[in-house]
């Protein structure tokens, strides 16, 4: 018995120094993980160790599978999807006291693929969606970030139950303070997760049906001014019941790429071609149509083109042509004439807002109460 404990103890310190030189190469050589996972079976080789009866192999084996889940997610997918794989998983979430373990655990869900609708369901019934949104609350930086994209999966515009379930747990007020986090990943993953939600709002808005008799009309909610129905953060997802317009508008206006192109993708999901007034009123109140068009200044040309996208809508409007539209024709003529993206498809694109720009006459009133002053 003392030769076989011996011996025991022996593979146990093999394996997880194995692990954990690893684990020192894979951390420094990004090149080395993909050659590993592509060539060498290495997630067939780790997984087994999540289920070690040492918690600190489990450990440094989770934080492999992190580095291997960038290059093969499926294999992981099809092992998580076993029987009982996946409460482990929500286990290393939810364990505060390791950050590196949570990190890693919340980082293998963010690179597994969106479309594996059944895991989220899965997620969803072990309470991994409140280990995520905790970890929020109370995790590192680097493990909030990796936190905030793997709620990406719950917020599917097209799963309305997943995002309700993520709302109701408290997520939405988080994803708004985000939005003014010191780390620039975080805010545009915010930024990017609030767009998700606020694609659903019209839809679920409740439009207020006309009374036979205005005597008799309730006096209601008060309706809201970008759905044109009774909103709210739970109910509709709403992002001017969240508070969140105000921050989003600051992100436009930084000048940084990769917040300002999420901000400017949500603002646009409060502008319907179908009926653009209102939408277009609320980013003119909100200071969000400035800055959109001081974009085509400074912007990238993928910026630029989620500008040009918006404005097209905004522009749907007559009096934001009245109000805008100097400053814009300027601004449209130079990409126009310029050589932006040379496959032609973005001077349509500004060819078009100007366009719009010419269809309307300049008029000396306007129903916006206040535009011009």
């Amino acid at each position: 018995m003392g030769a076989n404990s011996k011996e025991s103890h022996l593979a146990y310190n093999v394996r997880r120094h194995s692990l954990r030189t690893l684990l020192g190469i894979c951390k420094f050589d990004a090149g080395l993980v993909k050659k590993v996972v592509v060539t060498g079976n290495a997630i067939s080789l780790v997984l087994p160790c999540l289920d070690d009866s040492d918690s600190e192999i489990r450990e440094i084996a989770i934080s492999l599978l992190f580095l291997f889940s960038q290059h093969e997610p499926q294999g992981v997918v099809e092992y998580l999807l076993k029987p009982r794989r996946l409460e482990v998983l929500v286990g290393f979430l939810e364990n505060d006291d390791k950050d590196d373990v949570q990190m890693a655990a919340a980082g293998i869900l963010a690179n597994l693929p969106k479309s594996e609708k059944s895991l989220t369901t899965k997620l969803i019934e072990l309470d991994g969606h409140t280990a995520i949104i905790n970890i929020l609350r109370t995790g590192t930086m680097k493990a909030k970030e990796n936190a905030l994209s793997a709620l990406f999966r719950f917020t599917d515009p097209t799963n309305l139950e997943s995002q309700r379930i993520l709302v109701e747990g408290g997520a939405y007020p988080l994803l708004v303070n985000f939005l003014r986090s010191s780390s620039v990943t975080a805010k545009a993953r915010a930024a990017a997760l609030i767009g998700n939600l606020s694609t659903s709002s019209q839809k679920l808005a409740v439009v207020s049906k006309p009374s036979g008799c205005w005597c008799f009309k309730p006096s209601g909610a008060p309706v809201c001014q970008a759905h044109g129905g009774t909103c709210s953060v739970t109910s509709t997802f709403c992002v001017l019941e969240a508070k969140a317009l105000p921050d989003l508008v600051r992100l436009l206006s930084g000048r940084v790429y990769e917040t300002a192109i999420e901000a400017i993708q949500t603002l646009s999901t409060l502008v319907f071609e179908a009926s653009p007034q209102r939408g277009a009123n609320v980013l003119h109140e909100a200071d969000a149509i400035k800055p959109t068009l001081e974009i085509l200044t400074w912007g990238t040309d993928s910026l630029k083109e989620e500008a040009l996208s918006l404005l097209e809508k905004v522009f749907l409007s007559k009096e934001m042509v009245e109000f805008y539209g100097s400053t814009a024709r300027l601004s449209l003529a130079g990409l126009t004439g310029s050589n932006f993206h040379e496959d032609g498809r973005h001077r349509r694109k500004a060819a078009r807002v100007l366009s719009l720009l010419e269809r309307y006459s300049r008029s000396s009133t306007s129903i916006i109460p206040g535009l011009y002053g």
